[in-house]
């Protein structure tokens, strides 16, 4: 795996003030910076997913056994959202000899996202 670059190294127009900078220089600057697998494509618009995940089964219990928290009756499943799941299943994938491929990560977002 690659290392992760520096922030200055990622972001165009860092050292600009925005009000000097266009519509699309700061579409540019404050794109979302991803790092791994969870967001990438295949050439026709599908997600890339990896070959050997043991996420499905991760998934599985998840919506068996792990209730929705903002179910007042606590009934309803665990629904995870398409980003969710994306990271689960490359969270657990796995190489040809069954080993994690990932030992470590972070995924940070705003609170009240999932």
């Amino acid at each position: 795996m690659s290392p992760i670059p520096a922030p200055d190294a990622t972001i165009p127009f860092l050292d600009i003030d925005d009000e000097e900078l266009t519509d699309d220089q700061l579409r540019e600057k404050y794109a979302p910076i991803r790092i791994g697998p969870t967001w990438k494509k295949n050439p026709d618009g599908s997600w890339y997913l990896p070959e050997r995940t043991l996420g499905w089964q991760v998934v599985a219990w998840v919506t068996r056994y792990v209730r929705d928290p903002n179910d007042p009756e606590g009934k309803k499943p665990f629904i995870f959202t398409p980003e969710q799941l994306r990271f689960t299943l490359w969270w657990y994938a796995v190489d040809e000899q069954g080993e994690f491929r990932y030992r470590a990560g972070n995924l940070v977002r705003v609170k009240g996202w999932g």
